[in-house]
């Protein structure tokens, strides 16, 4: 069962959710409070979160960040039915049952980069709920999924440490700039690419 293989998989996490919960606690009861321009959307939240996560760890924006210790992580054996995953929190550690690769991914995502991905959204999803014990990671797009998929690629790959690393790379093409820095950060390029999309490209 996937819900089984969540719950051993968060005995591999090293680390307790305690401190990133209170973290992000700031960010979230600010969420909770309109201002001038509504509530924010829900990548700004996650993309927030991340940034709040990264400083209390004190983890500069330019230095890969090892998820591993966060969030366990065992496979699913079998179809996932369109199902990236399922995490549980148990004594306040996360875990994830991790679903194959779809197989239309490249190479390069369906290794560690899909993995690592994977493992922060649930971490995302964790931080964001707090109350819930137990998520499925998917492909839908709902507000708290976007949430999550923010939270998991300005963790991974922080906006300002592509932003910096960019400045340093300017004989290279796009692209192949764009993969030094995935490389870097262990992410897909598809990710930093969404990044400099997403948070970037106002700063062209």
């Amino acid at each position: 069962m996937a819900s089984e293989a969540a719950g051993r998989a968060s005995a591999d996490a090293a680390m307790s959710l305690t401190p990133l919960r209170a973290a992000v606690a700031g960010e979230l009861a600010a969420d909770a409070v309109p201002n001038s321009a509504g509530l924010r959307r829900p990548w700004h939240i996650g993309f927030d979160m991340a940034r709040a996560v990264r400083q209390a760890l004190n983890a500069e924006a330019t230095a890969p960040f090892d998820i591993s210790a966060w969030v366990g992580a065992q496979a699913l054996q079998g179809p996932a039915g369109g199902l990236q995953g399922f995490a549980a929190v148990r004594d306040d550690r996360c875990g994830l049952a991790l679903s194959d690769p779809p197989k239309f991914a490249s190479a390069a995502v369906s290794g560690s980069h899909y993995q690592s991905f994977r493992r922060a959204k649930a971490l995302g999803w964790a931080l964001f709920r707090p109350h819930r014990q137990i998520f499925l990671l998917s492909s839908a797009h709902t507000g708290d999924d976007r949430v999550a998929g923010a939270f998991a690629a300005e963790l991974l790959a922080p906006a300002e440490g592509i932003r910096r690393a960019l400045a340093t790379l300017e004989t290279y093409d796009e692209d192949a700039a764009l993969d030094v820095i995935a490389s870097h950060f262990g992410v897909s390029p598809l990710t930093i690419r969404h990044q400099v999309d997403n948070q970037l490209v106002v700063l062209r």
